[in-house]
């Protein structure tokens, strides 16, 4: 499994409106923005001191986009299409390991809960109750965790399926 990245700076002069336009271009290409810097200056007058008559202005915006490898080629077209970007550094990453260790764990996790869900269906005092239930709490807040953790790994790597 590998999730590709790209670092993008933002030349646009209207930078918020360019910055929707591409976090709208990754999303449509199944990605998301993992980071997004902007960097501002405060115009100088003529002695090189801050001039407070004029507006801080955006110099220009960094984004960290992960998308699916399938997509990425096409991606960057269509971001390259926008006019926006004025540099650009692509990488890639390969996940496999995580991926594969957090499948398995949701997969005992879920397991675990199963067990427990039992004992607790079958519990008869107010005690193994009360003490079941914090346990299945506690790892459902666990199962929880590995699903909320890797949504961007799992979705990003998972292969299209295709329909047919």
């Amino acid at each position: 499994k590998i999730i590709a990245t790209a670092d993008l700076s933002d030349e646009d002069k209207e930078r918020r409106q360019a910055g929707a336009s591409l976090r709208n271009t990754v999303v449509a290409a199944a990605g998301y923005v993992e980071n997004e810097q902007s960097q501002t200056s405060q115009p100088v007058d003529a002695n090189g001191a801050p001039d407070p008559k004029k507006p801080v202005e955006t110099t220009s915006i960094t984004f960290r986009i992960r998308v699916p490898t399938n997509r990425f080629d096409g991606l960057l077209k269509k971001i390259s299409a926008l006019g926006i970007v004025r540099d650009r550094s692509v990488g890639a990453q390969d996940v496999t390991a995580e991926v594969v260790d957090v499948d398995s764990r949701i997969k005992s996790s879920q397991a675990s809960i199963a067990r427990i869900q039992v004992l607790y269906d079958t519990a008869v005092t107010t005690a193994d109750v009360a003490a079941i239930e914090g346990e299945l709490s506690r790892r459902q807040a666990d199962l929880e965790s590995l699903l909320a953790r890797p949504v961007h790994i799992r979705t990003i790597c998972r292969p299209e399926r295709r329909s047919g």
